[in-house]
């Protein structure tokens, strides 16, 4: 008999059906969350003994759990713009290699 096939309507082909949560990522979060739920008062009492620097970092980072990470447009164009500019020189140069080698 031979195996079943893509796209044959039974649904997938092996593993966990789609969007079913890793159990194991599940129970670490939990403990995660259970403890910073249990070590918050003395997060909040550790804060004023900090040198404003540490302060400074461990504020940035406990918002990027709250705020999503801004993506930075105009230095995206800029890489967009070196690899195109890579791009470029690397074909004009396979380019010339050709027509060197045909001449």
């Amino acid at each position: 008999m031979a195996g079943r096939k893509k796209g044959d309507g039974l649904g997938r082909l092996g593993g966990r059906q789609k969007g079913t949560e890793n159990k194991t990522t599940r129970s670490m979060k939990a403990l995660v969350a259970e403890f910073a739920d249990d070590k918050f008062e003395d997060y909040k009492t550790a804060w004023d003994s900090l040198e404003d620097k540490d302060k400074v970092s461990s504020f940035n980072s406990l918002l990027k759990f709250v705020i999503p990470t801004a993506r930075d447009e105009a230095a995206d164009d800029k890489d967009r713009q070196s690899i195109d500019a890579l791009f470029s020189r690397l074909f004009n140069k396979k380019r010339l290699r050709i027509e060197l080698l045909i001449r």
